[in-house]
């Protein structure tokens, strides 16, 4: 992951911080990927992100409709 600093950095600031619904699973030795799932679990959609940067990553989510977590003034 460190080869892939724009990634991590979304990975570990963004992801799970700024979107619902959203969990980071570390596999070694694999590139890292997006998985997105409907209501009932079901796998629709995997891809890799290894190429993508920060700010393309945050504007895929809100893209895919990943709702964001409310920030403390929204709170």
């Amino acid at each position: 992951m460190n080869k892939l600093p724009e990634v991590k950095k979304f990975l570990t600031d963004d992801f799970e911080v700024l979107f619902e619904n959203t969990k980071f699973k570390k596999v070694p030795g694999k590139s890292p990927e997006l998985k997105f799932f409907n209501g009932h679990g079901e796998e629709l959609e995997k891809m890799d992100i290894s190429r993508l940067t920060r700010s393309e990553l945050n504007k895929l989510m809100d893209t895919k409709g990943i709702p964001r977590k409310p920030t403390h003034d929204e709170v």
